[in-house]
């Protein structure tokens, strides 16, 4: 793992829903993307249970379909339906750590293969500099 950078821990929140917003947005601009296929990647999907709420970013394909005036979104599973696609965004959470370095830091780490994806490292230092004016 190579570490990115570290935040202020207090800020560790504020970066999660910056990266969930700008996946969300790549998500939408993906689907605009892949409109022939007739076919989305949903953007989130939740599922409350016992109590509970599991909220899922860019995991299921959906063909949407229209009954009655109402959208129905028809499950097609966990994967690209069609391997002649462009590969959907990569999901931030799927390959972020969030580490407690001190009692007042947060690191955030990405595996060394991405360190080379120039898009997900300077998005990531960006995201780090403005958390990081927010406490100064």
């Amino acid at each position: 793992m190579m570490i990115v950078g570290c935040i202020p821990r207090e800020c560790a929140d504020s970066f999660i829903e910056k990266l969930v917003s700008r996946y969300r947005s790549k998500i939408y601009e993906y689907n605009t993307l892949i409109k022939s296929y007739g076919v989305k990647l949903k953007p989130v999907h939740i599922v409350v249970s016992k109590n509970r709420k599991y909220v899922y970013l860019g995991r299921y394909w959906y063909r949407v379909a229209y009954q009655k005036g109402k959208i129905k979104w028809i499950y097609l599973g966990r994967f690209k339906p069609y391997k002649d696609m462009p590969d959907p965004p990569i999901n931030p959470l799927d390959i972020i750590v969030l580490r407690e370095e001190c009692s007042d830091m947060t690191c955030i780490e990405i595996p060394d293969y991405l360190s080379k994806s120039s898009e997900i490292l300077f998005y990531m230092l960006t995201l780090i500099a403005e958390l990081s004016k927010m406490v100064d």
